[in-house]
């Protein structure tokens, strides 16, 4: 009876224990998802890592194919964009060997270090956009591109969405002047494509609705084409109210006085280069303006950023073994405001056109494409790469979030007469708080990939360190 009694008693402990284990496993699994962030290793983003990507720092890599999930540098002037990431990756032969590069260089820095890199060493034809700079720059005429009515519409309404970018808001008067003014555009637009030659081009059009009038444009259209006086008739809906037409008038030609500017007009009247070269032979296109300019050439870059993605992406639905592009956009922002970018982001993984997005506060891509359509176009940059310096508060609070919280030991002291008490106790932090972030050292950048944690590394910056010599060796200056 004995032994019978101790079996039951060993086994009603047993039972007993069990829930007992099994909720501390519980207890200390739910501490753990409580906040499961930290700073993880270079092999737990190994899936995402090759020989044939950009470089993002010393030790981390990527592959052709990750970069088609686009990527987000974070860096404000001075954070070592270009010296740890633009010139280390153009001076490195890593890339496809026959695919494309774009290149938005604001200063011309990137063209004078690396074009001839480009050039000798990896095999790509120089092609060179300065819209300020017509005498060494190729010519590329929106207008020619244009294919049929759609693409022409899609001009004009690029054209003015970037007239003015103090007008963020489309319910403001400004914004409804520059949306009555679209049909007159697309009108002009469609009639000097119809007449073609030396008339088909952006400044033939602006000039064409300055100098005529209304009169006189319904008399040149009503001899054209049906399509011509569609948008024609939509515009005249709009005179019903007095003066309105010249507000209308008024509004056009201040919005887009930068293709009343000779260079303007002369490098978007020449029809030298198609976007959809860029997929059928290994070019290094370098676009050059500069930061200062931004604002007044908005209407004039965003449209040929504009074209080109589109001719890239619909090219490649028609010829599935093109040539791969990627493209480098320092300061994303002062392209202006690309129509559809949100569905760019998604459509170029699956048609071998990969973006580099350099940010440097997300608060300027708010203003041009809102909060919505920010966050869509965040959310698809696969990897983001955190560079020093960063100190626009939002932007480094959304780097702190998208990081993750993680758990620390907090000890806290109790003293009771004599005696004191030491409790700890688990709470939760940022990973990196905003103001760690705001103090990353100057050689350190962060980098987040997909769902994977945060890696930690040192920058490679072409001009000191152990590569130092092999990329001065890479180097010879050309100027335009």
């Amino acid at each position: 009876m004995l032994g019978e009694f101790m079996l039951i008693e060993k086994l009603l402990i047993g039972a007993l224990a069990v829930p007992i284990v099994e909720g501390g496993l519980l207890f200390r699994k739910g501490r753990h998802k409580l906040a499961s962030a930290y700073v993880g290793k270079s092999g737990e983003i190994k899936k995402y890592l090759g020989k044939n990507g950009v470089k993002l720092s010393q030790k981390i890599q990527l592959s052709s194919d990750s970069m088609f999930e686009h990527i987000a540098v974070f860096g404000k002037t001075g954070s070592c964009k270009s010296s740890a990431f633009y010139i280390p990756n153009l001076l490195s032969n890593d890339l496809p060997t026959l695919s494309s590069i774009v290149v938005s260089d604001m200063k011309g820095e990137l063209y004078e270090l690396t074009s001839a890199y480009q050039r000798d060493t990896c095999g790509r034809r120089i092609v060179v956009y300065a819209p300020l700079d017509p005498k060494n720059s190729v010519g590329i005429n929106p207008l020619e591109i244009c294919t049929d009515v759609t693409s022409v519409r899609k001009i004009a309404q690029t054209l003015l969405n970037n007239a003015d970018l103090t007008f963020p808001d489309k319910s403001s008067g400004g914004a409804e002047w520059l949306s009555m003014a679209t049909p007159l555009l697309c009108s002009a637009l469609l009639y000097c494509k119809h007449k073609g030659g030396q008339e088909c081009n952006i400044a033939t059009a602006l000039d064409l609705v300055i100098s005529h009038s209304n009169y006189e444009l319904e008399m040149l259209y009503s001899n054209s084409t049906s399509e011509i006086m569609d948008q024609w008739k939509i515009f005249k809906t709009c005179l019903e109210a007095a003066g309105t037409a010249g507000s209308i008038r008024i509004t056009l030609s201040s919005a887009l006085q930068s293709f009343l500017d000779y260079k303007i007009a002369d490098v978007t009247s020449r029809d030298e280069f198609r976007p959809e070269m860029l997929r059928k032979e290994p070019i290094a296109l370098y676009i050059i303006y500069p930061e200062t300019f931004a604002d007044y050439l908005a209407p004039v870059m965003a449209t040929i950023f504009s074209q080109m993605i589109d001719s890239c992406l619909n090219y490649y639905d028609k010829h599935k073994n093109c040539l791969p592009v990627f493209n480098y956009y320092d300061e994303f922002a002062n392209l202006g405001l690309l129509p559809s970018f949100n569905h760019t982001v998604t459509a170029g993984r699956s048609r071998k056109f990969s973006l580099v997005l350099c940010i440097h506060d997300i608060r300027q891509l708010y203003r041009l494409y809102g909060q919505d359509l920010t966050n869509t176009i965040l959310n698809n940059l696969t990897t983001k790469l955190v560079l020093p310096g960063l100190s626009e508060p939002f932007t480094i609070e959304y780097i702190s979030e998208i990081c993750g919280d993680t758990v620390i030991d907090v000890q806290s002291k109790s003293q009771t007469g004599d005696k004191t008490t030491i409790s700890t106790s688990k709470q939760t932090k940022r990973l990196y708080t905003a103001n760690e972030i705001r103090c990353l050292q100057d050689d350190t950048c962060l980098i987040i990939i997909n769902n994977k944690q945060v890696v930690s590394d040192k920058l490679s910056v072409y001009w000191k360190g152990p590569l130092e010599s092999m990329y001065a060796d890479r180097i010879h200056v050309q100027h335009l």
